[in-house]
């Protein structure tokens, strides 16, 4: 560790060392380690030191080698130039060499050794070497040099996390005399006597710390740059979390008690969702990437080679004994599923598909006797509901059950399996709370604006959490030139722009501070917006009628959704489909002002009807799942997706139900161009964000919207009628913070928590 310090230390400074070896290493008699004969050493230029690539520059003259054979990386046998990740690998070998007691790599003669190094693996480390050493050794051996730790920093990081899990004996005195024997084994007895006790008077409790209201806050991260997903390890000693560096999102790793932090993944793909193994060895993660499907991958906890397991998958959760990942499938063309696999990604089990009701699938979480995963069903937009299914398949059940504009979101099941830990915005602010799973009142584990999501739960209770802050925009982009202009930036959640007939306004749908959505107007030329509507449930998907005079809209809560129509210039709006048991939404009128297309759900079937107007019978159109209809221009065509994701394709629909005709394998929310001769639609793109793609009718390959970028997903659009503008929403990114909230006591706790007053 002092060596890796060390060379950390000449790394900062720009300084690399090229000859590092077991015979350079001197141990003074205090323990001290010295690092000597930086002979080979040369120092980089200023300029390259405030280089944003100086650990990649060349310190060696063209077609020279310097250094000692048996420690030299492979791309300096190749010729290549050496940086801090030569050095990295010569830590390496040095480390390989201490716990085995002879080189990696072995040969006769120079030819041989060079042979080796290039091609070949290390001989296997002994046995009693930790599984957490071995990956690092074995991580800063790796041939690729982008594979491997960047820095010594990160390896020094690494072996700290390693001393910090150590557990050290105290030595027991050779000589003991009875009476000190009987001394112990007395106070033992007491112990174990008084701990018995507490034990039965409270064995109704659980015998794990849970989290609590009034625990004990302490800040971790904090950066502008994002910084999400925390992850604790189960004995709460370390932390996963991503973070942007250098302009990508990556997996890191440090020590909740300080510390340098250790970087898992270095690459294009962005990472995400990360979960610790029951052991703390290795840590699974949704990788996203630009020429792949989501999946997931497990990695070493301390750094080495990323595994694929489950490929269309993402938001991973470990079963409590390890041996099974749960996880949400998301497939092009196929509905989310919830499904369980081996570590390994073997022997699959669909436990719980999507269906027209709640299409959307998040955040398993197992229950620590393993029988019960814990998951979100969501209907679309923020909608957040917790249910439990079986973990062997079965009917769902459940839990949450919130007033429209409140949801209950990521699941945690506490260590004693009595409870999760969740966000909720259910007291206006979204924060953390406890769900008693014996139906009792949920209590409110931390205050103030918030938000706090994303929690993590240790074993002993302490939970860790991100509060991330954003801003919610209405924007412009003009399809002519690319560039964007902000219409309109609020505070939380805008969504489903449409433009009006005539292009002066944009309606959109706006949530408000106490949870509310109400339909709103904002002028395309800049002003202030003024609020169209203002029921009392949720108002959401604005679409004018095609001479202006209105706008539709329908509703969404506990009662079935229902489509409306209120005037453009404000006065009370009038039901347009029938107060029934099914659920009408997501209304689009034909162009010529007689018919209207919307989706119809009934026993979790969502299909797209049509109807006059101005009132009459629906006749149903599609067979299958369906859903956001759009009308075509010209009023011939009805373009939708089968669900509201983004993976299921665009299809195209004559209104008579003739020429079904499916355009694109993926992507959903169909939206067409003014001409009538292509279809935009929303699709996820390589690095998991929403991205705008179009198609045309007569089909063929899509095209990406490039000069428009998204942080996160859902957010519907609309072209203008003259084609040259598009109206969606965005989220723009202020700051990230990690904390750690620790009950205020260790000792057995009563359940529920109570409040304290």
């Amino acid at each position: 560790t002092q060596v890796a310090d060390a060379m950390a230390h000449a790394h900062e400074r720009g300084i690399i060392h090229r000859d590092l070896k077991s015979s350079n290493v001197l141990i003074t008699p205090e323990s001290q380690v010295k690092l000597l004969d930086f002979g080979l050493a040369k120092q980089l230029r200023d300029e390259e030191l405030n280089a944003a690539t100086r650990s990649t520059l060349s310190l060696t003259e063209a077609g020279t080698i310097a250094g000692t054979l048996p420690c030299m990386a492979p791309e300096l046998l190749r010729g290549e130039p050496a940086d801090a990740r030569s050095d990295v690998w010569a830590l390496g070998v040095l480390l390989y060499e201490m716990a085995k007691g002879e080189l990696p790599f072995q040969g006769r003669t120079g030819f041989e050794l060079s042979t080796a190094i290039l091609r070949e693996s290390p001989a296997p480390l002994p046995t009693q070497i930790s599984p957490g050493l071995r990956a690092v050794i074995l991580r800063c051996l790796t041939k690729q040099p982008g594979q491997r730790y960047q820095h010594a920093s990160e390896v020094h990081a690494a072996l700290e996390a390693l001393q910090s899990d150590a557990v050290l004996a105290s030595p027991v005195p050779a000589r003991a005399s009875p009476r000190r024997w009987l001394w112990i084994v007395a106070g033992v007895a007491l112990a174990v006597l008084a701990v018995a006790g507490f034990l039965l008077k409270n064995r109704e409790l659980g015998s794990l710390a849970s989290p609590a209201p009034g625990g004990r806050l302490t800040l971790l991260v904090s950066s502008e740059g994002e910084a999400k997903d925390p992850a604790l390890s189960p004995d709460g000693k370390m932390i996963a979390y991503v973070a942007e560096d250098g302009g990508k999102l990556d997996l890191f790793v440090s020590r909740v008690a300080g510390g340098e932090r250790v970087r898992l993944t270095s690459d294009a793909a962005h990472e995400a969702r990360p979960a610790f193994s029951p052991d703390s060895e290795h840590v699974a993660f949704t990788r996203l990437r630009a020429d792949a499907s989501p999946e997931i991958c497990v990695i070493p906890s301390l750094g080495g080679e990323a595994v694929p397991v489950a490929a269309g998958a993402l938001h991973p959760a470990w079963s409590p004994d390890g041996t099974r990942l749960a996880f949400v499938l998301r497939k092009p063309g196929q509905p989310e599923e919830l499904a369980t696999a081996a570590a390994d990604g073997t022997d699959l089990r669909i436990i719980l598909p999507g269906d027209g009701d709640y299409p959307f699938l998040l955040h398993p979480s197992w229950s620590p006797d393993a029988s019960q995963v814990a998951v979100v069903r969501s209907t679309g937009g923020i909608a957040r509901e917790i249910w439990l299914v079986p973990s062997r398949g079965g009917l769902p059940r459940r839990l949450s059950a919130d007033p429209p504009g409140v949801f209950s979101n990521e699941p945690v099941f506490t260590a004693e399996g009595r409870g999760l830990v969740h966000a909720s915005n259910r007291a206006g602010a979204t924060n953390l709370w406890l769900m008693p799973l014996n139906g009792k009142p949920s209590v409110r584990l931390t205050t103030g604006p918030g938000p706090d999501e994303s929690p993590s739960v240790a074993r002993d209770g302490t939970v860790a959490f991100l509060n991330s802050r954003w801003r919610a925009t209405l924007l412009l982009h003009s399809l002519e030139t690319g560039e964007t202009r902000t219409l309109f930036t609020y505070s939380s959640t805008l969504w489903a722009p449409s433009f009006s007939p005539d292009g002066r306004e944009v309606a959109f749908s706006r949530t408000e501070v106490d949870g509310s959505w109400h339909i709103w107007m904002v002028p395309v030329e800049g002003g202030p917006p003024r609020q169209l509507t203002s029921g009392k449930l949720p108002e959401i998907y604005p679409r004018f009628t095609p001479d202006g005079s209105s706008v539709l809209f329908f509703t969404w809560g506990p009662q079935p959704n229902r489509v409306w129509r209120v005037p453009r210039g404000g006065g009370p709006a009038v039901p347009l489909t029938p107060a029934r048991k099914q659920d009408d939404a997501y209304a689009d009128p034909s162009p010529d002002g007689r018919w209207l297309a919307f989706t119809r759900t009934e026993g979790g079937k969502a299909r797209i009807v049509v109807a006059p107007l101005a009132g009459g019978e629906a006749r149903q159109l599609t067979g299958s799942s369906s859903t956001v209809a759009r009308w075509s221009p010209d009023g011939k065509w009805i373009a939708f997706s089968p669900d509201r994701s983004y993976t299921a394709g665009i299809f195209i629909i004559h209104a008579d139900g003739t020429g079904l005709r499916r355009l694109t394998e993926t992507g959903g929310w169909p939206v067409w161009w003014p001409d009538g001769k292509q279809i935009g639609y929303q699709a996820l793109g390589p690095d998991g964000n929403e991205q705008i793609r179009a198609v045309p009718l007569e089909g063929g390959p899509s095209s990406p919207l490039a000069t428009l970028r998204f942080a996160g997903t859902n957010y519907p659009f609309d072209v203008s009628p003259d084609g040259q503008r598009l109206a969606t929403t965005n989220s723009v990114h202020l700051s990230d913070e990690i904390w750690l909230l620790r009950p205020p006591r260790r000792e057995i706790m009563t359940w529920p928590p109570q409040a304290r007053e």
